[in-house]
């Protein structure tokens, strides 16, 4: 018998898979595929996939990732 345990990811996750991508200056596209499942996988944040592929596509070279990430979902709200 298999036991399956589904891991919930939360945006942490998503932030350091991001921080990943950065400072790669954009190489590691690795990083990009795994933002994209990690994202499909979770149920709280499936619904934010438009959000958090904006914030990926939006990120600059330099700044702190959690940081960037606070000011774009509370620029977006705005919207």
């Amino acid at each position: 018998m298999e036991l399956v345990r589904q891991v919930e990811v939360n945006i942490d996750y998503i932030l350091m898979l991001v921080a990943k991508y950065r400072a790669s200056h954009g190489r590691d596209k690795e990083s990009l595929v795994a933002v994209a499942k990690a994202v499909l996988s979770s149920p709280a944040l499936r619904s934010k996939k438009e959000l958090v592929e904006g914030f990926v596509a939006s990120v600059s070279a330099t700044g702190d990732v959690e940081a960037d990430w606070l000011r774009f979902v509370r620029e977006r709200s705005e919207e």
